[in-house]
């Protein structure tokens, strides 16, 4: 035993060693090729930025070329100086496809006096003289290439700038301006490089990838003072690799410059974490040798250790109940002790995890079936309402009879909708007290024409600043689907499109029948149906969450961010798919497709089928 136990240190010790002379190895390469590491990372930045410049500058170029031939743009421009030819919506409208096909962010035309006639980007300024600098462009007729600001959407964005000149046969007819934001332009090359990058235009920061704006603009000062080709650089007691490529013209002169910077000091960081990583691990070797020592000197431990071992195995197993029994006084005893008070514990705490659980679960159950109900209880509210009103005014105007032929139609129609929805509520009551969740599709043939026609009739006449249209072919439009449940998702779409327009606007109902889209059960299609309104529309952040349940928009009290998270979970069963798309202060648009003639009920897989247009 003597023999293995001095063999076991001896090995160790030697491995130790190793170690520690292997850490001095490695702190010996990083202090040589960080400098050339970081400083190659600098060049590959630049080189990327460069070369994603370039792509930009071609795309500008090619948009300007192409609007200067484009012929309703030509005409246009000619007939800007004669208002009662000239057509300023249909600039306006030129403008925005230009910008919408190539991909711009900026898109602004002028006449020969440097008057804004179009602006894709930002509304407004029509008729006042452009902010950009025209003279060159408009004088001598040459193209200005700049990095500059502009104003879009309410906010100053960082641009790279085309101006050019519009010339019909030797005739100067106007200008134009392009931008792409470069903003994210240098994030990009951020994230994969880790380098900082600065854009600078005219001695001026325009972009920078570090958060403080003051450490910015103070460490591109000490940049600008460097000689030329200088790779190194010291900031605030810390080196940095530093690089620069001038962001080209196509002229003579260049449009700005890039900037590219990387601190040494996160590789000495990682250089001292991998040393001191290697110095634990000889620890832990020769921490490792006195355990093994002290096990082969004393075999007696064996059997309290493996008491202790099984125990721990069973309680993350997840056996709570399980009790450590060592007879032992010593260290060992005193662990066992403590794991099973541990293990008591862990017990208690899942017993209160548990309760907590299945109390939130009901709460849950609750507030859906709370959701449900209250559904119906808006067409329930809407009927009765109209009825009054059409009452009140009839008696209002003296024209109110007994048999009135339009208050008695209003009055059945009315009474079987709240008798419909009564139905409705009773049913879900009815399958709650039973399996104590939502109700199951029951499904029959439904025309979803007629399924639109009943939703917006009850949302119609309650809200005159909104305009109702339905498209819809001729025949009838009918899947095999749970009336009541469409209803409610016709109902929650209308609804939720009203409540993002409380100045009024336009609500578009479109039904169609899509056959590109194919179910994984046979079936010949699907039907679509598209509601699209005018209201303020949202940001990509609050599209990404809006089926999420108990997320809502609304203000306090008025949502409980159930509704479309139940649209969800209703199409999904009867095997469609419910897609939202929206842009801000533009408005939304809700698609669901639902699989005919058979009931599939199952996912689905997009072939990429576009939308008509």
């Amino acid at each position: 035993m003597n023999f293995i136990v001095k063999f076991w240190w001896t090995s160790t010790g030697l491995l130790t060693l190793v170690i520690l002379l292997l850490g001095l190895v490695v702190d010996n390469l990083f202090s040589n090729t960080t400098l050339e590491i970081i400083g190659q990372r600098v060049s590959d930045a630049l080189r990327a930025i460069d070369n994603e410049y370039r792509i930009l500058h071609d795309r500008l170029n090619q948009a300007a070329s192409g609007a200067a031939s484009d012929e309703d743009i030509l005409l246009l421009l000619g007939n800007a100086s004669d208002e009662a030819e000239f057509e300023q919506d249909e600039l306006i409208e030129q403008s925005v496809n230009l910008m919408r096909i190539s991909r711009l962010d900026a898109v602004e035309i002028t006449d020969a006096q440097g008057v804004v006639l179009a602006r894709a980007h930002e509304r407004g300024r029509f008729g006042e003289p452009s902010l950009n600098d025209l003279d060159n462009v408009l004088n001598r007729r040459q193209v200005r290439v700049e990095l500059g600001e502009e104003q879009v959407a309410g906010r100053r964005v960082r641009m790279l700038k085309l101006s050019a000149p519009i010339v019909r046969e030797g005739e100067l007819l106007g200008a134009i301006v392009l931008g792409v934001e470069i903003n994210q332009l240098a994030w990009n090359f951020h994230e994969a490089s880790g380098a900082d990058i600065f854009l600078v235009s005219r001695g001026e920061l325009l972009v920078s990838t570090l958060e403080d704006e003051a450490r910015a603009r103070d460490m591109m000062k000490v940049i600008s003072r460097l000689e030329k080709n200088t790779p190194h650089f010291k900031y605030r007691g810390e080196l940095y690799a530093v690089g620069m490529t001038p962001l080209l013209s196509g002229q003579s002169a260049a449009a700005g410059h890039a900037y590219a910077t990387i601190s040494e000091g996160p590789f000495s960081q990682m250089r001292s974490e991998l040393i001191i990583k290697l110095l634990q691990v000889g620890l832990i070797g020769l921490v490792g040798a006195i355990v093994v020592s002290v096990i082969i000197g004393h075999v007696w431990l064996h059997r309290p250790l493996k008491q202790l071992a099984d125990g721990a195995s069973r309680i993350a197993a997840g056996d709570l109940d399980v009790r450590i029994s060592v007879d032992s006084s010593d260290e060992i005893g005193s662990l066992a002790k403590r794991i099973n008070e541990m293990t008591a514990r862990l017990r208690e705490n899942q017993e209160r995890l548990l309760t907590a659980e299945r109390l939130g679960a009901w709460q849950d159950i609750a507030r859906r079936m709370a959701h449900e109900i209250r559904n119906p209880l808006t067409p329930i509210q809407l009927s009765a309402e109209n009825v009054l009103r059409v009452h009140n005014r009839l008696r209002e105007s003296g024209e109110f009879q007994a048999n009135n032929p339009l208050f008695e139609e209003i009055l059945h129609d009315s009474i079987r909708t709240i008798l419909a929805e009564v139905r409705k509520i009773r049913s879900l009551v009815d399958e709650f007290s039973r399996f104590a969740r939502l109700p199951k599709p029951r499904p029959v043939e439904l025309d979803l024409r007629m399924a639109v026609e009943n939703a917006v009739r009850a949302y119609r006449e309650p809200n005159p600043m909104i305009a109702f249209s339905i498209t819809a072919p001729e025949e009838p439009q009918t899947v095999l689907a749970d009336p009541g449940q469409i209803s409610q998702v016709l109902n929650n779409l209308i609804k939720n499109s009203i409540e993002a327009m409380p100045r009024g606007g336009r609500i578009d109902i479109r039904l169609w029948t899509n056959t590109d889209l194919v179910p994984k059960s046979p079936g010949d299609g699907f039907r679509v149906i598209e509601v699209a309104d005018s209201g303020s529309g949202m940001d990509e952040q609050t599209l990404a969450r809006l089926f999420t349940p108990y997320f809502t928009t609304k203000a306090d009290g008025h949502g409980s961010g159930l509704g479309l998270a139940i649209c969800k979970r209703i199409v999904d069963e009867h095997g469609g798919i419910i897609d939202l798309k929206s842009r801000l202060n533009i408005g939304a648009t809700v698609t669901v497709q639902l699989p005919f003639p058979g009931w599939h009920g199952v996912a689905l897989e997009d072939t990429g089928a576009n939308h008509p247009a």
